[in-house]
């Protein structure tokens, strides 16, 4: 069984860093960072959060290790934060992110599962 490690996780956010934005950035009033808000999302839902008020609390909960990694310039992104980006967000180029960060770290995500937030491969 192999372990996704910390560094592997981190990594997650090198391959998504090319998605566009949705937002309206040319405003300035941008409070979390997209990268923060889809890794703590993606890692929530490997974990087993399935809504956007569970992503931020897992994120609440989570927060010094998502610290040791993400910048978090705002801390963690609220419930509707989580909403309004991710419904925005092309699946398709968060799925190819994903895809080839999974296929880097030499794990199949249908067999990831969480057990107090330690990720394993069957």
């Amino acid at each position: 069984m192999k372990a996704v490690s910390i560094h592997d996780l981190a990594r997650v956010a090198d391959y998504l860093e090319g998605i566009n934005d949705p937002r309206r950035t040319e405003y300035g009033n941008i409070r979390h960072k997209l990268i923060d808000i889809i890794v703590i999302a993606f890692t929530a839902a490997l974990c087993g959060y399935e809504d956007y008020e569970e992503m931020e609390e897992f994120g609440r909960l989570k927060l010094d290790f998502f610290k040791t990694f993400l910048e978090l310039p705002q801390g963690i992104p609220d419930e509707s934060a989580f909403r309004r980006v991710l419904q925005c967000l092309d699946p398709r180029q968060v799925q190819g992110g994903l895809e080839k960060w999974l296929t880097d770290i030499k794990v199949v995500l249908p067999v990831l599962r969480c057990t107090d937030f330690h990720i394993q491969t069957a």
